[in-house]
């Protein structure tokens, strides 16, 4: 079997199932209440993701019996944890999306915490089977449908980090065949931006195609290039806070900042992210200017500690004008 095979259509989840006699459902209760009656039969047990800490998961996975098949039907925590039982129990999870607000579905990195602090761990080909039903995902609050293309446009920061550390002789160079088929995926990102935004079927496609695209030409690139200095800030803010954030929102918020600080893409992004109404200034996402600046001052150090990426938030020091020109740029729009 391939370590990934998408399967996507209309209405396609029942029929998906018929082939699961005994299953384990990894849910929560939005998805599991707008969903159980397109399940074709019951699954042998339900377990609903409250946490994605690491001890919380290994006690929940312990108490499923042995034997049962592994279906994730939710969001990103969802996946996510799905994931993680798959991976424990060595078997391919059938992974489910409800909502486009991120990748999860497609990538071998697993989103777990340790003591609050985002700790995952990324397996690689780590196989997956993932169904993409429209009819489900059409379903979800737009909001939550349009936050993944913050996830989207990641990779045009994460890129430029990987440029600058490639120039300050930190990094060898990005394959260029790499950077231009990623240049290509997000040039039609942008251009469809604003059909990603009306949450249409079109748009629903084509966001959850090019989620697709990215995983491809990721997996081609020697350095990582699927997540960068914007996910380092959305990862220290949810761990200054201790609070969970729609994934790609605070991401699409990181897109903003670091295009700032990285001098490369700021207006074209900054855009693309308006247009297709995404959720990103501090207001819609229901973070203070405090909390932002905590996770700013502190990000390198949690970079340093947990993950090892070359990023722009090496190259800043935090002096007083540059946090207010973040300032100015996150809470009144300012460039």
């Amino acid at each position: 079997m391939k370590r990934l095979a998408t399967q996507y259509g209309d209405g396609i989840l029942k029929g998906v199932l018929d082939a699961y006699d005994d299953y384990v459902l990894i849910t929560d209760p939005v998805p599991w209440k707008l969903h159980n009656d397109r399940l074709s039969h019951s699954p042998n047990r339900v377990v609903m993701v409250e946490s994605l800490e690491k001890s919380v998961l290994d006690q929940t996975v312990s108490e499923v019996p042995d034997g049962l098949r592994i279906v994730g039907l939710g969001g990103g925590s969802v996946i996510d944890a799905a994931k993680y039982f798959a991976y424990l129990r060595d078997e391919t999870p059938l992974l489910v999306p409800t909502i486009t607000s991120s990748n999860a579905h497609l990538t071998d990195f697993i989103s777990v915490r340790r003591e609050g602090r985002a700790a995952g761990i990324k397996i690689e080909g780590l196989p997956k089977r993932v169904v993409v039903d429209y009819d489900v995902i059409a379903a979800a609050d737009p909001r939550l449908n349009r936050a993944g293309f913050g996830d989207i446009l990641a990779h045009r920061t994460a890129l430029t980090d990987q440029e600058i550390a490639e120039a300050l002789g930190k990094e060898d160079a990005v394959d260029p065949a790499v950077r231009d088929r990623m240049a290509g995926i997000l040039k039609r990102a942008m251009d469809d931006a604003a059909e990603i935004g009306a949450v249409s079927r079109r748009g629903i496609k084509l966001l959850m195609e090019l989620f697709e695209e990215c995983t491809n030409a990721t997996g081609e690139s020697r350095r990582p290039i699927g997540a960068g200095s914007e996910h380092l800030f959305a990862w220290n803010l949810e761990g200054v806070t201790g609070r969970h954030f729609i994934h790609g929102e605070i991401v699409s918020l990181g897109i903003v900042i670091c295009a700032y600080l990285q001098g490369r893409h700021f207006d074209e992004l900054r855009s693309a992210l308006d247009r297709a109404r995404v959720a990103y200034r501090p207001d819609q996402v229901g973070v203070d200017w405090e909390a932002i600046k905590q996770a700013l001052l502190t990000v390198e150090d949690y970079n340093q500690k947990v993950r090892g990426f070359n990023s722009v938030f090496a190259e800043i020091e935090w002096s007083p004008r540059q946090l207010a020109e973040i300032r100015d740029v996150v809470l009144h729009g300012s460039s």
